[in-house]
């Protein structure tokens, strides 16, 4: 069954290990949406656009252990940068980004979809622009402490040009007591990667479980750090908001916000970031989402305009109607609420589930739906997501989970083609199945109703291997859809039963560093 995406395409990072020496090859490969005829009828499937070869070291002195990657879009510029760490001495590392861009012509820079003449004429490729050392690490013969840097992309400010890139790197100290944040502009001039950087140390902020960038009311960038305190003994919790707000020099500031409630049993929170009510001034506002299947509770908190302070701006407790088990979460994300003239964005979770019963497997989509009414000043009882819809579609390859034959390694946002060839939103699973590469798309049907999906279209075999991908980049290209925000579910050490967090551990300090890119930090 073809996938008929119209978009979707991605980078995907795969390791191969060289037998002959000591060296290793990323593998970058670039798929897209071709279009084809098979027999007089005409299918959309996914191809590989291009393939290019990077070769790290893999032992010993200039080793690179991955650390994160993130993709750049700026018009019809798709820039990948990856992190790693270099070992340069037995008691040294160094932190260093690569940044590459995409190259290839598309007939229409604004569609990912070609057909497979122009496929074959224009091939995409993943060529460098350089490489550029961030931070120097010394007095360490472990790498744990690696596992506690986030990297965050600041997309919405700190580049003043086309040609830069803005990233912060949020360094977690060995006791969680303290952060070192650095920003760095890396600036692409005359085929010459140029870093510019400033750092500064906070104090008390402790193990977060989020790290994101946040707009504020005023524009201003900024770093948000959420982190869940239990307060006493008698059950309730604290969420702390730290807002780091990013100035020139030494005008950078901490601000702090806590709020106190009472906690349920087992609950995992994900915090999302984005203009959730779609504001006209573009600011952030924050969801804390509470997954403790069959319960889900979700808090909405905003910016004050005149003090800058956070508030709680909107509270809901829902139920799910699926009654079988939770095998594992997914995905939590923000995406445009359908059609787009709705206002706001929707709150998306995807899980797996096992019915007891028949044995059966199923994928639960559920749909927080962005509210209709609009806050306003000094109202009271404003819900900003009042209704939520269940999708559960019978799972065909979840049955060989366990015995890992088949293992998700990314949810993508896509399209299909909709009525008068007008796009229509949809969601693509990259896995691995019996070691090969696969993809399947889920869409609405036509006249669905809200939040409801069916899988509209597979490949079982892209026709490469699934070797080396884990823990990989699986990036989207071009100027396609993304998540506005997403967390996907991350186990615990050595764990697929389930139990895991939507972020930051306390666990991570003793995860090894998986070969290849690992996109999730």
């Amino acid at each position: 069954m073809p996938l008929n995406a119209q978009s979707g395409g991605f980078v995907q990072f795969a390791k191969t290990a060289d037998a002959s020496n000591d060296k290793t090859w990323q593998k970058a490969n670039i798929w897209g949406p071709v279009t084809t005829t098979v027999l007089g009828d005409t299918e959309t499937i996914l191809a590989l656009r291009g393939q290019t070869q990077i070769q790290t070291k893999d032992e010993g002195i200039g080793r690179a252990y991955p650390l994160g990657c993130v993709n750049w879009v700026q018009g019809n510029a798709t820039r990948i940068i990856g992190f790693d760490c270099v070992k340069i001495s037995d008691t040294t590392y160094t932190v260093r980004a690569s940044v590459y861009i995409l190259k290839g012509e598309q007939p229409n820079p604004s569609r990912q979809e070609v057909d497979a003449e122009t496929a074959r004429k224009c091939p995409i490729s993943l060529e460098s622009v350089g490489q550029v050392n961030l931070m120097e690490k010394k007095g360490s013969t472990s790498m744990n402490w690696a596992n506690y840097i986030r990297i965050v992309s600041l997309k919405s400010s700190h580049s003043t040009s086309s040609s830069d890139i803005a990233i912060a790197l949020v360094i977690f100290s060995k006791d969680c007591t303290s952060i070192q944040i650095k920003v760095a502009s890396l600036t692409v001039r005359d085929g010459t990667l140029i870093s510019a950087s400033d750092k500064k140390v906070f104090n008390e902020i402790g193990l977060c479980i989020a790290v994101k960038p946040f707009t504020g009311v005023g524009r201003e960038p900024g770093i948000l750090l959420v982190n869940f305190v239990p307060e006493d003994t008698s059950g309730k919790t604290a969420m702390v908001i730290h807002h780091i707000v990013l100035g020139e020099g030494s005008e950078w500031r901490k601000q702090e916000y806590r709020d106190t409630f009472d906690d349920t049993a087992n609950v995992s929170w994900s915090i999302l970031v984005g203009n959730i009510l779609n504001l006209p001034n573009q600011s952030s506002q924050i969801i804390a989402l509470g997954t403790a299947f069959p319960q889900y509770h979700l808090r909405l908190y905003d910016q004050n305009p005149i003090t800058n302070n956070f508030n709680l701006l909107s509270t809901h407790t829902c139920t799910s109607s699926t009654k079988p088990p939770l095998i594992r979460h997914y995905l939590t994300a923000l995406l445009p609420s359908y059609p787009p003239a709705k206002p706001g964005l929707d709150v998306l979770t995807i899980s797996l589930h096992k019915n007891t019963t028949t044995s059966s497997y199923n994928l639960l989509f559920r749909t927080h739906r962005r509210t209709t009414s609009q806050r306003t000043a000094g109202a009271s009882g404003f819900t900003s997501h009042d209704t939520c819809f269940d999708c559960t579609i019978t799972d065909d390859l979840a049955p060989q989970y366990h015995s890992g034959a088949y293992s998700n390694l990314k949810w993508l946002r896509s399209s299909v083609r909709g009525r008068g060839g007008c796009p229509k939103p949809a969601m693509m699973e990259i896995f691995s199945w019996q070691g090969k590469l696969g993809a399947r798309l889920f869409a609405p049907p036509f006249k669905a109703k809200y939040g409801e999906y069916r899988q509209v279209g597979i490949q079982l075999d892209l026709g490469q291997k699934s070797d080396g991908c884990e823990g990989v980049g699986i990036l989207p290209w071009g100027d396609g859809e993304e998540w506005v925000d997403s967390n996907s579910w991350k186990f615990k050490v050595n764990g697929r039963d389930g139990k895991g967090s939507w972020g930051m551990s306390e666990e991570d300090s003793v995860k090894s560093i998986e070969g290849g890119w690992d996109v999730e930090r």
